[in-house]
């Protein structure tokens, strides 16, 4: 192997880049900007899922007024 297809890490890269919205240097691996608030990528955004817990709690209601609403007629 040649000293050319070695790859060697930049002198000069000291784990930051710049935020495509603001320019303000953040940290690499992050994805998002702490200047701007802004996620740079729809992957490094967290999904906006509910928990399990409020999903049942909200069958359970549910299913609770559907089955009053039935029993009245």
């Amino acid at each position: 192997m040649d000293d050319d297809d070695v790859w060697e890490e930049d002198e000069d890269d000291d784990g930051y880049v710049s935020c495509q919205y603001c320019g303000e240097p953040m940290y690499e691996e992050s994805g998002y900007c702490s200047s701007c608030e802004r996620w740079q990528t729809r992957e490094d955004r967290p999904q906006k899922t509910l928990p399990v817990w409020v999903m049942l709690t909200a069958l359970c209601l549910l299913a609770i007024f559907v089955y009053g609403a039935l029993r009245s007629f």
